[in-house]
């Protein structure tokens, strides 16, 4: 029996990816040799206000220009004598408790667009600002430069379209969810297509095999069957279960090198508030999330590594709509059982003397520092110019 258009168009799509970027059939994947961690990375999309994620409990500016907004020392989970934690970012709070979390505040790019688009985009095209030429997404220049067999798993975006971070050279895969990601067809029309691509070794039919052998093993996946480990709980949300479908992955094995997920609703104009609302839920939502990733994976957690980043953070001082407008610098985070945790980098403070335009926290630690140590430490990238050309790359000191 003959496959179908459709399944053959199905496979051959996927296929197509290695035969447009041949230089990454160069070796074994890294995944399998253990010497790479896999890599999350979380997007917060619309601009976290990193100020009341990551309070600053010294600033006297801070409760003056945010009298609605604003907490008091004693209404953060404190951390040491300079920061809290927002309350109901516990989830994290024990993970940074555990030593297994970095923070880093007055993070972000050079971009001063306070554009969101602008911004997202210089961050994932790994540039300081869009002033700069892009060569494609920062993960793509990863996976260009560290080379590895295709593989139709190997990065994967839990969402409907690839982030920019992932287009430009790789075989990156978008997906809603991983029922997308199946075959259709009976087993004749299976068979069919095995019998197409089990023979030859050009780049195309091995890909073909390879993308036959991910959907077999995916095919093996009960998502709905799907029982977290260690009790953990992941929230009832579309974040939360794409966490739960990253902790299946990875623990299936089947290649994935890098997934991407993005968390929105950020962008907090009108009505922020403060321990209710949408900042407050956003919060509560990525810190539950991530305390459940982590419970999950349990002894997995030693080859995943957690990044969290956001275009841009939010203005000082409140505005008339009990919001925050647009601003600078925010807060990065790093999730891994080999950080060290912490507080980490440069705070520059809140006098109107060091702040972006009088207005806003400076930016005094360059995100792509944070990405350089993820990628040297963990990712044993050897060089960060292959990725963030053009930039002079300076540890943060995040690993050992």
């Amino acid at each position: 029996m003959a496959p179908t258009r459709r399944s053959v168009l199905a496979l051959g799509g996927l296929a197509m990816m290695s035969w447009c970027a041949p230089s990454i059939a160069q070796a074994q994947f890294s995944q399998a040799s253990g010497e790479r961690d896999v890599l999350v990375v979380i997007f917060l999309r619309g601009g976290m206000d990193g100020l009341n994620f990551l309070i600053p409990l010294q600033e006297d500016d801070y409760l003056r220009e945010r009298p609605s907004l604003g907490f008091a020392p004693k209404e953060t989970l404190k951390l040491n004598d300079q920061f809290g934690l927002h309350p109901n970012a516990s989830g994290v709070r024990q993970i940074f408790d555990e030593g297994q979390l970095a923070l880093i505040p007055a993070c972000g790019s050079q971009d001063g667009t306070r554009s969101h688009f602008e911004a997202m985009k210089a961050m994932e095209t790994g540039r300081g600002s869009n002033r700069e030429t892009a060569r494609g997404g920062w993960i793509s220049q990863y996976l260009l430069a560290t080379g590895g067999a295709f593989h139709p798993l190997r990065a994967l975006a839990l969402a409907d379209t690839l982030p920019d971070s992932l287009t430009g050279g790789t075989g990156a895969t978008a997906l809603r969810s991983l029922a997308d990601f199946r075959l259709e067809g009976d087993a004749a029309e299976r068979k069919a297509l095995a019998r197409m691509y089990a023979k030859g070794d050009d780049t195309f039919s091995q890909a073909g095999r390879q993308t036959l052998l991910t959907l077999e093993e995916l095919g093996k996946l009960n998502e709905a069957a799907y029982k977290p480990a260690n009790g953990a709980a992941y929230p009832d949300t579309e974040f939360g279960q794409s966490l739960r479908q990253t902790a299946m992955l990875i623990k299936a094995q089947i290649g994935l090198e890098v997934i991407c997920i993005d968390r929105g609703g950020w962008d907090t104009h009108v009505v922020q508030g403060k321990t209710e609302g949408l900042f407050a839920n956003n919060v509560l939502d990525v810190a539950t999330g991530l305390a459940a990733l982590r419970a999950d994976l349990g002894g997995g957690m030693q080859r995943v590594t957690t990044v969290v980043q956001t275009e841009f953070g939010r203005r000082v001082a409140e505005n008339a709509g009990l919001g925050t407008d647009h601003g600078r610098a925010s807060v990065a985070m790093v999730m891994s059982p080999h950080v060290r945790g912490g507080i980490h980098g440069t705070w520059p403070g809140l006098s109107l003397k060091e702040r972006d335009d009088n207005a806003d926290l400076r930016v005094a630690n360059d995100y792509r520092n944070v990405l350089g140590d993820v990628l040297t430490s963990r990712l044993k990238l050897a060089d960060v110019g292959q990725v963030f050309a053009g930039h002079t790359y300076r540890s943060m000191g995040l690993f050992g």
